[in-house]
């Protein structure tokens, strides 16, 4: 675990959700690099992902180094070098590729599987549930666009790192909101039937709602 940390987290962590995510779950982390992330060699030529596909292993993709090239109809190519990232919506949404990847020289990539992906993160939930929150947030922003305007560039249209740091600021205001309403919930019950009625929470799951 400690190994698979050790060489990927640096590459994760320029992405704000996963630099954020780190600090406040670095058990999450650790099995995320561990368990959801590999080591990708392409070479000049290959061919990524391809417009209108659904891979059974979807991915979230890092450059480490070389050159890739995006491109989407009706558009300019786009290219990805070393910090550079794509297709992160596939970790929180059904998505079928819109664009085309390919390598223009021989490239390194790190990449995040989704299906194991979204199992650690569903075993290393914490209080507050950030990938579910963060889904949600990223794609209330990604509806908001104009198709036109979409690619698997998300960094482009969408303020990623206002994103990120909303949904990891501090609680500590929400959290005593809830409590106080909880323990007056709790006050009228007592007081209505002479006893403290129970909560039930439900367990929520990282939301995967077609775009």
């Amino acid at each position: 675990v400690e190994l698979h940390f050790e060489v990927f987290h640096d590459y994760l962590e320029m992405h704000p959700f996963f630099r954020h995510y780190a600090k406040k779950n670095p058990a999450g982390m650790r099995n995320i690099c561990h368990l959801a992330v590999s080591r990708m060699n392409a070479s000049e030529g290959d061919v990524i992902f391809s417009t209108g596909e659904v891979s059974e292993d979807q991915m979230m993709y890092f450059c480490v180094s070389g050159c890739l090239c995006y491109s989407i109809g009706g558009k300019e190519n786009k290219f990805l070098e070393e910090e550079d990232w794509l297709n992160e919506a596939v970790l929180w949404t059904e998505w079928q590729q819109i664009g085309a990847l390919k390598a223009v020289e021989d490239c390194v990539m790190i990449c995040i599987h989704v299906k194991p992906f979204l199992k650690v993160v569903d075993k290393y939930k914490t209080k507050h549930f950030y990938p579910a929150a963060y889904a949600r947030r990223f794609i209330s922003e990604l509806n908001m666009q104009e198709r036109d305007c979409i690619s698997e560039i998300f960094d482009d249209f969408i303020d990623i790192d206002t994103v990120a740091e909303e949904v990891f600021k501090p609680k500590k205001e929400e959290g005593a909101r809830k409590t106080f309403r909880r323990m007056s919930s709790n006050l009228s019950k007592f007081l209505n039937q002479g006893k403290f009625g129970g909560d039930s929470k439900a367990k929520g799951d990282v939301p995967r709602t077609t775009v």
